[in-house]
């Protein structure tokens, strides 16, 4: 198949790295914005609390409530409201899981392996 063009922000940035590292020759091009992909070891302990706080949220508390208060955090600055979207426990568990998964605490090796992109 012929190679893409892949666009990621934030998490969804890191993923399309992991994604290029491991085989880059199935993109043409990327634009990684906010992506982040490692972070200075001194802010690991902070960034952790935060993804651990925010994961139990996205388990435990009331679902309007939550994504309302997600949506007002800086990153997303003033971008319009999210649409309404349903409760449903699987994705809970998958936001929970994501959010700490896909942490920039996580990828060090990666971030190192950009410079050998094309």
């Amino acid at each position: 198949s012929e190679p893409v063009q892949v666009v990621g922000y934030s998490m969804g940035g890191r993923l399309a790295l992991q994604a290029l590292v491991k085989n880059p020759a199935r993109f043409r091009r990327a634009l990684l914005l906010s992506a982040r992909p490692a972070m200075p070891s001194a802010e690991a302990a902070g960034r952790e609390a935060w993804e651990l706080s925010w994961a139990k949220r996205f388990q435990s508390e009331p679902w309007e409530q939550l994504t309302r208060e997600w949506q007002r955090l800086e990153v997303f600055g003033t971008s319009p409201e999210l649409p309404r979207r349903s409760e449903n426990p699987i994705l809970r568990e998958m936001l929970a899981q994501s959010l700490v998964n896909w942490s920039p605490r996580h990828h060090a090796d990666v971030a190192l392996r950009m410079k050998d992109l094309p």
